[in-house]
């Protein structure tokens, strides 16, 4: 799941809460330093990883006693982080991607991709990167650590956030209101329009498709085939990289520094949480939400019971 450079925005007061009644309230169980400008968040390898755009490291949390366990020095402004078989895919703002070893704690690939890099997923056999200012998406094997395919969007796309469903890899564009849909049988991409501006970032989970779209401060659930939108949920100021977890969406809105609680099923936002400064990507794992700041050094872990 995650964003990014281009959001670094300034602090603005926090919107007021549009909570409404809810079976239990999420509470703060801990807000863990771990450095500057904490951006991408991510759980693998029964860790907790979080990319620091301030000070170009990734630091492994425990979430046992929620301690650093380790801090690994990358390429500059690091922030998408993608887990999977073993290594710890790093997006960059360098033009490149790192790809650690988590057993050992080391960078053993760099990755020249595009400008402006935004998102890294796994899935469909490759690691896929956007890059934002060249509106292409790099494809790289991660058997050779090489960009296979350079896959452009149209002219003046911006490439944002990135899904990855069981046929298709989806591309955000917060510019623009479409999204795109990558074929990886055929690297063929098709544009679907959406009505809400701004569709940046996604939550994806078999037969569930999301979107946040950042200029119209809202939420769409997607036909998780056709791209097509099925309902939109109003949320707070920029909503960035959701998450669904256990029939609910958590959204971080980076400019009412809050985070939206809304149940997928009722379409209802639940609860508005106050967070820390520039809240921007949020993970589901080891039984609690994890949310990263960028106008800060922590990386604040949410608890609620259902």
């Amino acid at each position: 799941m995650t964003a990014r450079l281009g959001l670094a925005i300034a602090l603005l007061l926090l919107l007021p809460s549009t909570s409404g009644a809810q079976s239990s309230a999420a509470v703060v169980a801990a807000k863990i330093e771990t450095g500057a400008a904490p951006c991408g968040v991510v759980a693998g390898a029964g860790a907790i990883w979080v990319s620091n755009i301030g000070d170009a490291t990734v630091v492994r949390i425990d979430p046992a006693t929620n301690d650093v366990t380790a801090r690994i020095t990358v390429h500059p402004n690091p922030c998408g982080l993608a887990f999977s078989g073993g290594s710890l895919w790093v997006q960059t703002g360098a033009g490149v991607a790192d790809r650690i070893d988590v057993a050992t704690g080391k960078v053993v690939a760099t990755v020249r991709v595009g400008r402006d890099s935004y998102d890294v997923q796994v899935g469909h056999g490759s690691v896929w990167v956007t890059n934002h200012r060249d509106g292409t998406v790099s494809r790289i094997d991660p058997r050779t650590n090489r960009v296979k395919k350079t896959i452009r969007l149209p002219a003046g796309t911006r490439a944002a956030g990135l899904a990855i469903t069981s046929r298709h890899v989806w591309v955000g564009a917060d510019l623009t209101a479409s999204i795109y849909r990558i074929d990886p049988k055929t690297n063929a991409v098709r544009r679907v329009r959406t009505p809400e501006s701004g569709p940046a970032w996604f939550a994806a989970q078999p037969g569930s498709l999301w979107v946040a779209n950042t200029v119209s401060d809202s939420i769409s659930r997607l036909n998780p085939i056709t791209g097509a939108t099925l309902a939109t949920v109003a949320v707070g100021k920029l909503p960035v990289d959701l998450e669904l977890a256990d029939g609910e969406l958590w959204v971080p809105n980076t400019r009412a520094d809050t985070v939206s609680r809304v149940d997928a099923a009722s379409k209802a936002t639940t609860e508005t949480i106050p967070v820390g400064s520039q809240p921007i990507v949020i993970e589901a794992a080891f039984g609690d939400i994890w949310v990263t700041h960028l106008g800060g050094t922590a990386v604040w872990r949410l608890h609620s019971s259902t």
